[in-house]
């Protein structure tokens, strides 16, 4: 199974460091190994598949692209609104990676505009962000609201309480964010491959 290097540059924005932070825990759960490289793209490695999240403010910040070896390797993720100058930086950027990602629809469909292919990377739960604790104790001021509702034979705030959690479980067995991470481990897959068809045609040739 191929790993996956975020490539990031220091000082990105903290909303893209717990992004990164969020694929990666999932990816262990689904055995897929990866590290974060905070100075610049790594050596060479057939195993390894570069992530950049997001591109343009990876070179914004200093980070300096690779050759075509490695871009052929390396996924974008984007996430910018269209008619931004960030959103314009990542168009041009996009035709250099052998894969782009954005969380965005419309997005994407404004990508397609400029004659570019982007998958739809769509967020969801993750254990890693999930912080309710059932054992903890429960707010007072909510305790006796509660009570209140009972005593008034309202008992709404518990069965959402109920709706919540089986949610919850539902959401474990099957994440949205489980089923995209599993596509871009697909996408990571088809890269390797096309690098080793790329080396065998340089072998023949």
């Amino acid at each position: 199974m191929p790993e996956l290097a975020f490539v990031m540059a220091p000082r990105q924005n903290l909303f893209f460091v717990e992004i990164v932070e969020a694929l990666r825990h999932e990816l262990t759960q689904l055995g897929v190994r990866s590290r974060v490289c905070e100075d610049g793209f790594p050596a060479a490695d057939a195993e390894l598949v570069h992530v950049v999240i997001p591109p343009h403010e990876y070179v914004a910040l200093g980070g300096e692209l690779p050759s075509r070896q490695f871009l052929d390797r390396t996924i974008f993720v984007c996430a910018e609104q269209p008619g931004t100058s960030h959103f314009d930086e990542n168009i041009e950027l996009a035709p250099l990676a052998g894969a782009v990602f954005d969380f965005s629809r419309w997005s994407i469909r404004q990508f397609a505009r400029h004659g570019i292919s982007v998958e739809h990377f769509q967020l969801g739960y993750s254990s890693l962000w999930d912080h309710l604790d059932p054992g903890r104790e429960r707010d007072e001021d909510r305790d006796e609201c509660e009570d209140e509702w009972h005593e008034a034979g309202d008992d709404r705030a518990e069965d959402e309480q109920k709706d919540d959690q089986r949610g919850r479980e539902a959401e474990l067995e099957l994440t949205v964010l489980e089923v995209t991470l599993r596509q871009l481990v697909e996408v990571v897959v088809a890269c390797r491959a096309a690098g080793d068809v790329d080396r065998e045609v340089g072998v023949s040739v």
